[in-house]
């Protein structure tokens, strides 16, 4: 009976003494997680819900339920502490841009072809096996080219065919072959020798007038048969990546044979997914496409077209286009030596207007009216907007660029107050033409000429932020000038054909994509070893 007695209280006292230690042994691991944490750094934001606590509080028999966990609120975090994260990185990203424009300025970068579009190609050529069985693949080179989503990018050939590839993996996704019309599969070329020589001077490769792609999937392209063709990377009933026709632009297609169609330039898609389309008419079309756009139903539709129809600014046929999000503009340039700026407005805020229009004419500008040069080829091949400084720091400056079928680049800065009135008096009179308004659009006082010229057409400009822009020519070179504060020549790119035709800046403004090699794109990557 004593032994029972004693066997009874040793067991009341050691419940006694491991209770309580439990308790502490799960305090103290909180704690450490909490100060370990705080000695990594002090200053991240502790958003996430501890939930060992509930497990080992002395009150709690059972854990608690899921739905009270979430209905938890997570701690509090101070708010200088979310300030100073935030401007961690935000010095973080300006170091990086800085060191990026350090190199473009200097010109460090890595240099290689990305790829060829010519993969089926020397694949058969090193195969004897399928040169036998198959039938021998011309070799093709690359004509225009469009940058999506990064990695992705599309680009056409001469012999008419349109090409997706991933720019980091080196290799093609998808292709489209004979999409367009060109020489080598008999099809139409609706180009007469005026347009021609307007748009590749003495050097006509072939293959599509322009291609665009927006994201990673949707491309458009226009041929020398007129109109403009949709095509979607997407998988085939036989589980292959394909580039698939999904349909025309419908507005532009052909309404009979014989009837001369409707050609189309150049092209670009906004981040929204709207196609901006320039035309052998001097007409800018607006197209925008369904939120689903798997082309099962064909839902595009023109949202507008519109010229100065009072004036002869921009009648004449236009070979460029560029847009600007930042400024809600579009810039065309024109065969008559023009280049203009029109205003785009959301189609929401524009419902109930007559005729539908989105856009107005707001400015017009021709370069080459005292051009120094004695070539006759006056006409605005090539336009792009360019910008540098911060808003933040109350420097951000805007400036059109135009690059002229002679050869000639020049620059004029774009006035914001001139922009708002002018925005302001379009919004108020929907009869077209030039806009009056008070204050100019565009500054006289800061026209400046690009030294020194292209020896040839500059058939491709391109800009990142930070003032810097590429141009391409018909002579063979790629040259890279600092805009501000005054025009001044970097370097030049060597190594191309007469042949180029596209030059990209990707959306970082860190690699600089072309043509102009044959059947290989281009890449230059100004990023260095900051990956």
């Amino acid at each position: 009976m004593i032994r029972l007695l004693l066997l009874a209280v040793s067991i009341c006292q050691a419940a006694s003494f491991v209770a309580p230690l439990g308790r502490r042994r799960s305090a103290t691991v909180i704690s450490l997680r909490y100060s370990d944490r705080r000695e990594r750094d002090e200053d991240e934001p502790q958003n996430y819900y501890d939930d060992f606590a509930d497990y080992s509080s002395p009150s709690s028999s059972q854990p608690p339920s899921l739905s009270s966990r979430r209905s938890a609120s997570p701690p509090t975090v101070p708010e200088d502490v979310f300030a100073r994260s935030l401007e961690r990185r935000r010095a973080d990203v300006q170091r990086k841009d800085e060191a990026l424009l350090v190199n473009w300025g200097t010109g460090v970068a890595k240099t290689y072809g990305a790829f060829t579009i010519n993969e089926r190609f020397y694949e058969q050529q090193n195969s004897p096996e399928q040169q036998r069985e198959q039938t021998q693949l011309p070799f093709d080179w690359v004509r225009r080219l469009d940058l999506g989503a990064y990695p992705r990018v599309a680009c056409g050939s001469a012999h008419g065919g349109l090409f997706v590839a991933d720019l980091e993996a080196k290799k093609l996704v998808a292709e489209a072959p004979n999409a367009h019309s060109s020489a080598s599969n008999g099809g139409v070329d609706s180009l007469d020798e005026k347009l021609k020589n307007l748009i590749y001077g003495a050097y006509d490769g072939g293959g599509p007038l322009s291609i665009a792609m927006h994201g990673t999937s949707i491309v458009a392209s226009s041929g020398r048969e007129g109109g403009v063709k949709l095509h979607k990377v997407m998988l085939s009933d036989a589980g292959k990546t394909e580039l698939l026709y999904v349909g025309d632009v419908p507005s532009l297609q052909r309404p009979l044979p014989g009837v001369r169609p409707t050609l189309i330039t150049c092209m670009k898609f906004d981040s929204a997914g709207r196609l901006y389309l320039g035309g052998q008419d001097g007409l800018l079309r607006v197209v925008t496409f369904p939120e689903t756009f798997n082309g099962n139903v064909m839902e595009v539709r023109v949202l507008s077209a519109w010229s100065s129809v009072k004036s002869t600014e921009c009648t004449s046929a236009i070979l460029g286009l560029d847009l600007s999000e930042d400024l809600d503009l579009v810039a065309t340039a024109h065969a008559n030596g023009n280049a203009c700026l029109h205003t785009v407005s959301d189609e929401r805020s524009m419902e109930g207007r007559s005729g539908g229009c989105c856009g107005s004419l707001i400015a017009s500008w021709n370069p080459f009216t005292f051009s120094s040069s004695r070539r006759p080829e006056f006409h605005a091949r090539s336009v792009a907007f360019a910008s540098a400084g911060t808003l933040a720091e109350g420097n951000l400056t805007h400036s059109l660029v135009v690059g002229g079928g002679n050869g000639e680049i020049y620059t004029q800065e774009i006035s914001r107050e001139g922009l708002a009135s002018a925005v302001s008096s379009a919004a108020d009179d929907e009869e077209g033409g030039v806009q009056s308004h008070q204050q100019p659009v565009l500054k006289s006082s800061t026209i400046q000429q690009i030294q020194p010229s292209h020896q040839g057409p500059v058939l491709s400009l391109a800009t990142r932020p930070g003032g810097i822009l590429v141009s391409a020519g018909h002579d063979g070179m790629i040259r890279v000038t600092k805009l501000w504060p005054t025009p001044t020549a970097l370097y030049g790119l060597g190594g191309y054909k007469v042949w180029i035709g596209s030059v990209c800046v990707d959306d970082d403004g860190r690699r600089l994509v072309s043509d102009g090699r044959d059947d290989l794109v281009v890449m230059h990557d100004f990023g260095g070893n900051d990956e």
